[in-house]
């Protein structure tokens, strides 16, 4: 039902948008200002549609992982996001999100879609704790910027006057390759430690599947800064369960 909303959907930007596949100089005085003002709108509209449709992307990466679909034709689940160009950290999120608000929840997926995309409402997981919360959490999601929903979240967890006087302790470098632009975060030892300790003390925030996932990636990644690159991907390969 999901895929035929989609194809439709396609169709019709495709006759309603139909200069999308050709190069035209475009100026906003050959528009006009109102037209030049409505194309924007709904531009924001067609991304908003886009957006929306992750949620059949979740549902399906869930059914894949569950049932180990993917053993038909690849030999781990690592293989199929691979082919698919999805990061590991990226589908276990996504898988997440569709366990916890369609699954658990029974959320229906116009709330969900109506509170942003994936990466916003993936946000949102660490303080959905029960229904009434996750409801609240995309209530308040929906047409708020993303910086101000991470602004929500973390005064939710840690407290209102935990985001007023920020000194910005907890930082980390990022190492980018000039060549293809991959970035991978660098953790010295005193970071790695510090980093996991801080989650240790922030462990009473009731979602300590979030907390168990972050310290694998930083654990996993100072295997990578170390040099053992296929101890790292072995463990990345195995299939881990949170909940």
């Amino acid at each position: 039902m999901w895929i035929t909303w989609i194809t439709i959907f396609c169709y019709s930007v495709i006759i309603w948008d139909n200069d999308y596949m050709k190069e035209i100089k475009i100026t906003k005085e050959s528009m006009g200002e109102v037209k030049a003002f409505e194309y924007c709108e709904e531009t924001i509209n067609v991304k908003k549609h886009i957006e929306g449709s992750y949620l059949v992307l979740c549902s399906r990466l869930h059914k894949i992982k569950e049932a180990r679909l993917f053993e038909a034709g690849y030999e781990t689940w690592g293989n199929f996001l691979e082919e698919l160009h999805i990061e590991k950290h990226t589908a276990e999120r996504m898988v997440k999100i569709y366990d916890t608000f369609v699954l658990k929840y029974g959320i229906s997926p116009a709330k969900i879609e109506g509170a942003g995309g994936w990466s916003v409402v993936a946000e949102l997981l660490p303080i959905s704790n029960s229904k009434e919360e996750a409801e609240e959490a995309l209530e308040y999601a929906t047409g708020a910027l993303k910086k101000d929903v991470r602004i929500f979240v973390h005064e939710k967890r840690y407290g209102k006057e935990s985001t007023k006087m920020c000194t910005h302790e907890e930082t980390y470098s990022v190492t980018i390759c000039k060549d293809c632009g991959e970035r991978w975060q660098v953790f010295g030892v005193e970071e790695v430690v510090k980093n996991l300790e801080s989650l240790h003390s922030k462990k009473t925030t009731g979602y300590p599947e979030a907390e168990h996932l972050r310290a694998d990636e930083i654990i996993v990644q100072f295997l990578r800064d170390l040099g053992y690159k296929k101890v790292a991907e072995a463990w990345e390969e195995v299939d881990k369960w949170y909940a």
